[in-house]
């Protein structure tokens, strides 16, 4: 009892220190990925999912307060969760992210902070902590051995970088790590209570209105059990299974139906689908993965760790079987004799290199980019799955604490990699003062150039200082006299990165009437200010 009681007191202790960490990284946050502002605009944009949507910058000026407003919830606008949804049938993403995200800014309207996104996510890892310790803690048979992977995932480069980053992978993660819980207990206890149907129920609808990824999540872990309980004969629970699954996925259908339709034909739909079917880029694709994960979760020692793993778990398997076929035993009858409960921790362990492993390989076909937000699902499983192995390897060689020892001191090197800060993704800290030059230039007129308007989205908190700004292509650049303020001796101009930034500038002033032009900063685009 009392080590018990030291065990969650570390775990506690543990968990705080990663949230301090976490609180330090968001504070270090200094800009957004543009998806991130996108957020913020589907959550609390009032019935108005794209800056760009009615065709609201073609051709016209828009005051800054109108990217302000987009960011922002009004008064009047608090708490309207139809249009949280309405906006989420626009875009790529179920809605139960843009809803907490909404109720948070609704608390504080005409605001905005990175604290809104950020504050919930570190209360979604809080508890993606106390689910993997949790699942550690069942498959290792350990409350000690349990914290090694929450110490290991937990201040790594990747979990802060998902914390960071305001969008939904967080909770997406709380999902999975529910589902791979609820399976391995009933894996490792062999029974379902009547509960476990509702909370499978429940789990599933929330994790499909989470993030569309969760489905390829939920369908190779419904396989392998699928096959677990018929190979365990148990068909009643089985159909029992499926009826609870298929509910999960009816209940989707009935409170938003569009998901299916995102799902298999949307844009990202159709993406998903024309990339799962192309054969090229597949081993580039897995490299670039491999790496991020690595360098994310694993110290950048991935290749070392594989190796080692791979040939050491291959020498202790053959003296393992060498040990029970010793006696004269064929090794099909030395896989009968194996204790139930070890067959059963077995399969647990299993079912989550299945699930994990075939989500790997689905992802790096499907996904559109090769970025690790797509992966963050898996890193608390893969950081499970490696100290699992090198504990059973060490174990098995030599004893439970020189294990532990082994696998803490990995943790630990893990753990600085981590903090250090430098595989940290998504600080932006070069924007950090961005905003602060706009302000200096507030109420001045403002010329985005682009082909790309949803750009536009990635520097709306600098683009609300500004008193007009007007959205134009390059090929309509020599008509700008009559769109410009002849009255105006200053112009700020954000001319896209991908066009040769002179030859814009020179057309821009000869059209226009400029004389010369000065950089302000890069941001995504490079902004100039133009004089006359």
């Amino acid at each position: 009892m009392k080590s018990k009681c030291y065990n969650k007191i570390a775990f506690g202790v543990i968990l705080l220190l990663q949230i301090v960490c976490m609180i330090y990284f968001g504070n270090a946050k200094q800009g957004y990925f543009v998806d991130e502002l996108w957020s913020y605009g589907l959550a609390n944009s009032y019935y108005h999912p794209h800056v760009y949507s009615d065709d609201a910058l073609e051709e016209r000026w828009v005051s800054g307060e109108y990217f302000r407003n987009y960011l922002e919830v009004l008064p009047e606008q608090r708490f309207r969760y139809g249009s949280v949804v309405y906006n989420q049938t626009q875009d790529y993403h179920p809605p139960l992210f843009y809803m907490v995200l909404h109720t948070i800014s609704s608390f504080f309207p005409n605001t905005f902070s990175k604290w809104y996104g950020i504050i919930p996510n570190i209360v979604y890892f809080a508890v993606s902590m106390c689910l993997l310790f949790a699942l550690a803690r069942q498959i290792y048979k350990s409350e000690w051995l349990a914290l090694i992977p929450v110490i290991a995932y937990g201040f790594s480069a990747g979990a802060i970088s998902n914390v960071i980053y305001i969008r939904m992978y967080v909770l997406l993660m709380v999902w999975v790590l529910v589902l791979f819980n609820l399976h391995v207990k009933w894996i490792m206890e062999d029974k379902m209570q009547s509960r476990d149907w509702l909370a499978l129920i429940l789990v599933t609808y929330l994790g499909y209105m989470s993030h569309y990824y969760f489905f390829v999540i939920a369908f190779f872990t419904a396989v392998f059990y699928f096959f677990y309980l018929l190979w365990e004969g148990k068909r009643r629970t089985l159909l029992k299974y499926c009826t609870a699954m298929f509910v999960s996925l009816l209940l989707v259908a009935l409170t938003f139906p569009v998901a299916y339709e995102k799902l298999f034909s949307g844009q990202r739909g159709n993406e998903a689908v024309h990339n799962l079917f192309k054969l090229s880029d597949v081993l580039g694709n897995a490299k670039r993965y491999w790496t991020i994960i690595g360098e994310q979760l694993f110290a950048n020692s991935q290749n070392i760790l594989a190796i080692v793993i791979m040939v050491c778990g291959l020498w202790t398997l053959i003296s393992w079987v060498r040990k029970r076929t010793g006696n004269g035993q064929t090794f099909r009858m030395a896989l009968e004799n194996i204790d139930g409960t070890l067959k059963r921790e077995i399969c647990a362990v299993v079912c989550v290199l299945f699930v994990s492993v075939s989500y790997f390989v689905i992802i790096l076909k499907i996904a559109p980019y090769q970025v690790d937000r797509y992966v963050f699902g898996i890193y608390p499983e893969l950081t499970l799955l490696l100290f699992c192995f090198v504990f059973k390897i060490v174990n098995y060689w030599s004893s439970k604490n020189v294990a532990f020892t082994a696998m803490l001191m990995m943790a630990a090197v893990i753990s600085v990699s981590g903090v250090s800060g430098k595989h940290v993704q998504y600080l932006y800290k070069n924007d950090a003062n961005n905003v602060n030059i706009m302000k200096e230039h507030a109420g001045e007129d403002c010329l985005y150039i682009t082909w790309d308007y949803y750009k536009v989205v990635g520097n709306a908190l600098e683009l609300e200082n500004m008193g007009r700004v007007f959205t134009e292509v390059p090929d309509r650049i020599e008509a700008l006299a009559g769109k410009l303020d002849s009255d105006k001796k200053n112009l700020i101009v954000y001319v896209d990165g991908a066009f040769a930034q002179k030859e814009i500038l020179n057309r821009v002033c000869n059209s226009a009437g400029y004389q010369a032009w000065r950089p302000l900063f890069e941001s995504r685009c490079r902004v100039y200010e133009l004089m006359r």
